[in-house]
């Protein structure tokens, strides 16, 4: 019997983003807070001609998460990129994630 695939429907105020990076954390009143960041491109110039640019990373959206949801998420997410590198190949990561050793 072959499986009968259904469109999930979003809801009203459902907005879709596209992140180039994140930022984790977690505060004292028990949540994760999962920033995502999105590139913000300036470019200067003089006499119609671009000169230089400068770019930096800010937060574009905010999500706040319960521990045993950002657990969910961890489980999901590493099932995914299990099932993605199974297909694809390794994704390789370049970058620096610092060793936070302050516990």
């Amino acid at each position: 019997m072959k499986k009968r695939r259904e469109e999930i429907p979003n809801s009203e105020d459902f907005i879709e983003r596209f992140s180039t990076g994140v930022m984790v954390g977690f505060s004292s009143e028990g949540v994760f807070v999962i920033d995502y960041l999105k590139p913000d491109l300036k470019l200067y110039g003089e006499n119609g001609k671009i000169t230089g640019t400068k770019s930096k990373l800010i937060p574009q959206t905010r999500i706040f998460l319960p521990p045993i949801v950002a657990k969910r998420l961890l489980i999901s997410l590493k099932g995914s990129i299990e099932k993605y590198e199974k297909k694809y190949g390794e994704i390789k990561n370049t970058a620096v994630v610092p060793d936070d050793k302050s516990e």
